[in-house]
């Protein structure tokens, strides 16, 4: 298990996204808990400008440089952040990437499921 991101710049993140949620990359709306978040809250114009902003983990402080070059020692996954319900033969595949609008998810799922399937991944 990790540990929370729970500020940046000393600010929790909660509210940091409601500042800038005008700023950010892959904004979502939190329907459970009535806010908005980002998973790339970090990446933006106001952050890269500075070169340096502090995320608290836990209870300590870290000191990120947005100009140190950072190099990738695994190689990078492709996925897709769009939700997906397909039937493939005995198979109903269902993708969700984030937990929201259930009630598209019921419809899709009770438009695509048929008897021949067995298994849902």
């Amino acid at each position: 298990m990790g540990e929370e991101i729970t500020a940046i710049n000393h600010i929790s993140i909660s509210e940091y996204v409601n500042q800038n949620k005008f700023e950010l990359f892959n904004l979502t709306w939190d329907e459970n808990n009535q806010q908005w978040y980002s998973d790339f809250f970090w990446l933006n114009k106001n952050i890269i400008d500075n070169g340096t902003f502090v995320l608290t983990i836990g209870n300590k402080d870290i000191i990120l440089n947005c100009t140190e070059k950072v190099n990738f020692i695994q190689e990078m996954k492709q996925f897709s952040t769009s939700p997906l319900i397909a039937a493939f033969d005995s198979i109903l595949y269902i993708r969700m990437p984030v937990m929201f609008n259930g009630q598209w998810f019921a419809k899709q799922i009770a438009s695509n499921y048929n008897t021949d399937i067995v298994k849902s991944l």
